[in-house]
């Protein structure tokens, strides 16, 4: 008798908590322009005939969002099981004139505006981001600057709706500072050139494994601390991923991990390796909750790696407090935490002027607090790092999120970021 009431308990807790789904009798795509209909199918992961529920609608809304080509989705379904997916399309091939601060931060050149030709490196090019309405990527761009020269780029996240296997190709040839002098408060220039390929099952999936091959030839140009050094060596850098995040570029929920490896020979060889783990908990309901982001990340070297191979942290990007802090390791352990909250509710505009490109353009602004805590390591020395801020995540086309943030150290030291993206 016990035994009964309690499966008649549990049954009813089951259908409790359980969604409500429904049998998909049609499915309607409207809004496609240039993005061909089966990178759409593709994401939805559901056809005629299955049966899904809100949650796999919201899903399939997600990762439509993740292929970074549409200003807006929306996946709603009737009582009667019609799937109506409207998509709304981003212009896809612009022109690129834009400028990062690749060996520097914006308050290096607050402090010292005559070193902005050292710190900002210029791009101009041209980028399509939804090529042959693949959802690929082709750009190619020239540099000026703190880095010269040029690159040339391909990306997909799968190479046809029958091969399931993402494609990146890359090529540059690049004069850039060395960051190793640049660390001991020297200047010296370099001639960085890489050739590259990797494969691996398709972006996307809640788990891949790929494989990355380069070429790398390294041209150390002056006399600090070795004239002419010629490095000519082959990458060869197998990794796996397991993506459970709900939303790539600002994740609510779910985690991430990736681990991978260098393998690297040549007239010098060595090894590599890192481990990077990431995870997202909602503290509230709806559809902009708080979100606690912790992160996690080590690396480490062998005792052989040149010094243009060892990691760089005060660059182009860094430890929180420390952007402005130019460090180099062979080896490092960082952990950090975000709270991230909404201030205003996420909306859409139309901007007239470019049609139905410029139709339901996102807008939202949210704000985070922040802590990170890092060990570098090189030659047996251990140095430590910690800081702390806040900061905003504004919601903007292309870009997708915006950041402004201010950080300050234990030693007292203020700085202030603005990038793109999310930190992790």
């Amino acid at each position: 008798m016990l035994l009964r009431t309690w499966i008649i308990v549990l049954f009813i807790a089951i259908n409790l908590f359980a969604e409500e789904r429904m049998v998909v009798r049609h499915i309607e795509l409207e809004g496609l322009r240039l993005t061909r209909t089966w990178v759409v199918e593709r994401e939805l992961r559901f056809q005629t005939g299955d049966s899904v529920s809100t949650s796999d609608l919201d899903g399939a809304r997600r990762r439509l969002l993740n292929l970074s080509i549409f200003n807006h989705v929306e996946v709603q379904a009737d009582s009667a099981g019609n799937v109506h997916v409207q998509l709304t399309e981003l212009w896809p091939l612009w022109p690129v004139l834009s400028f990062e601060f690749t060996e520097g931060q914006f308050t290096d050149v607050i402090r010292d505006p005559e070193s902005i030709s050292e710190k900002v490196t210029i791009y101009a090019g041209a980028q399509h981001i939804n090529f042959r309405g693949n959802a690929a990527q082709l750009f190619g761009m020239g540099q000026f600057g703190a880095a010269q020269g040029f690159q040339l780029g391909y990306r997909t996240r799968w190479l046809s709706s029958k091969r399931k296997l993402a494609v990146r190709l890359a090529f540059q040839n690049l004069r850039v500072s060395d960051r190793h002098a640049s660390v001991l408060d020297s200047t010296r220039r370099m001639r960085d050139v890489r050739y590259g390929i990797d494969v691996s099952t398709r972006e996307g999936a809640p788990s891949r494994l790929g494989l990355l091959l380069t070429y790398r030839g390294i041209l150390q140009e002056d006399n600090f601390p070795a004239q002419g050094r010629h490095d000519q060596t082959v990458w060869c850098s197998p990794y796996a991923v397991i993506d459970r995040r709900d939303l790539e570029w600002y994740p609510s929920r779910g985690a991430r991990a990736s681990v991978g490896c260098d393998l690297v020979s040549g007239n010098i060889g060595f090894v590599r390796s890192a481990i990077d783990l990431r995870g997202y908990l909602p503290l509230s309901s709806g559809s902009r909750p708080w979100i606690l982001a912790l992160h996690g990340s080590a690396a480490t070297s062998t005792s052989n790696t040149p010094a243009w191979a060892h990691f760089y942290h005060g660059f182009n990007s860094g430890l929180r407090g420390y952007h402005n802090e130019k460090s180099e390791s062979a080896g490092y352990l960082v952990g950090a935490a975000e709270l991230r909250f909404p201030i205003t509710r996420e909306t859409t505009y139309d901007l007239p002027m470019f049609g139905k490109w410029g139709q339901k353009l996102p807008w939202g602004i949210s704000g985070m607090l922040l802590v990170e805590h890092g060990e570098l390591t090189l030659d047996g020395r251990l140095l430590e790092r910690l800081g702390f801020g806040a900061g905003f995540y504004i919601r903007v086309p292309y870009f997708e999120i915006l950041e402004l943030s201010a950080s300050l150290n234990r030693e007292g030291d203020t700085e202030y970021v603005i990038n793109t993206g999310v930190h992790f």
